[in-house]
């Protein structure tokens, strides 16, 4: 993962800003903390390393499950896809049968009657929840691969992506940090290097090979703040 920790991130950051004395270190670590929620977004840039698989046990009867992890905690900010496993949970392996869900917008789901079967189609509903349809009338799994929130950066923590991304996320930290200091037009520059270092990132990693799924489906939108 990442080299620099957040007391990193800082330090290089305050020499950026001209060693300004008037930028409080909860200030900074703020910010450098806001862009990496951004970078890590998975409508920015999809990173392998906040990729997880989700089970959810269906309950027969129940259309709505909440997304999420009681064990890990993290919030799911995308979905890149949905299975449906004709095993019960603990139980599956490569043999287990399985088809895939489809997304359909929730207008869909408000519009018809869902019978008990075995569900074909998923909607992202309200409060980190998913509906399916056909509502289930078994306990088998429906597995996920989703994309995690990051948590927020400490004093010694490094980041959950590759250290290349170390000098992106420094980059978009000057931008912002230029930004809330009104320097408006530095700020503008430097967002304008951040954005070319993620638009070069698929040049740049191996990892980001992969065939992503077109029809993920990614939930909020991530704003740098820089308007």
């Amino acid at each position: 993962m990442g080299s620099m920790t957040l007391t990193d991130f800082r330090t290089e950051l305050r020499e950026n800003l001209d060693n300004r004395d008037d930028v409080s270190d909860d200030r900074l670590d703020r910010w450098i903390n806001h862009t990496y929620h951004h970078l890590t977004h998975p409508s920015v840039h999809k990173f392998e390393d906040l990729a997880v698989t989700y089970d959810i046990t269906l309950v027969s009867g129940t259309q709505s499950y909440t997304l999420v992890s009681g064990t890990t905690g993290f919030r799911i900010l995308g979905i890149r896809s949905v299975a449906y496993y004709h095993a019960a949970p603990g139980s599956i392996d490569n043999s287990t049968r399985r088809h895939r869900l489809k997304p359909k917008p929730i207008q869909w789901f408000d519009d018809r009657q869902h019978p008990s079967s075995e569900p074909r189609y998923y909607t992202v509903g309200e409060d980190q929840t998913i509906l399916l349809s056909a509502t289930p009338n078994n306990t088998n799994t429906v597995r996920l691969r989703v994309w995690r929130e990051v948590a927020d950066l400490t004093s010694e923590a490094t980041t959950d992506i590759p250290e290349y991304f170390d000098e992106v996320l420094l980059t978009g930290s000057q931008a912002f940090s230029e930004f809330k200091l009104n320097m408006r037009d530095k700020a503008n520059e430097t967002f304008q290097l951040y954005n070319g270092l993620i638009g070069n990132l698929d040049n740049k990693m191996v990892l980001e090979a992969n065939s992503w799924d077109l029809e993920t489906t990614v939930t909020g939108h991530p704003h740098m703040g820089l308007s």
